[in-house]
């Protein structure tokens, strides 16, 4: 089960992605960005076929960032792991 729910601090690491994406696709849309039952960030792009291997590296790199960003501020975090796996700072748990 995914939710569409996204932090604050993960949706500036969201904006930066789309600049970049635009960057090698300037038709690009980030059609998702969902936070799935293990408390990662899944993303998915529609990008023309010229740059989508340019357009999913970027996707999954992102993903990676988001793993060591706070989703509430956006500084840096860690995975806590308890009833629901969460991704925050010191200052945000």
């Amino acid at each position: 089960m995914a939710t569409a729910v996204i932090g604050a601090g993960w949706s500036e690491l969201l904006n930066q992605l789309v600049e970049e994406l635009r960057s090698v696709d300037p038709d690009a849309v980030l059609e998702d960005a969902v936070v799935n039952a293990d408390g990662l960030l899944r993303l998915r792009a529609r990008l023309s076929p010229h740059a989508r291997q340019a357009g999913n590296r970027l996707l999954r790199e992102y993903e990676r960032r988001a793993i060591t960003t706070c989703e509430l501020c956006g500084g840096g975090g860690r995975v806590y792991a308890g009833r629901v796996v969460i991704i925050r700072c010191p200052s945000c748990v």
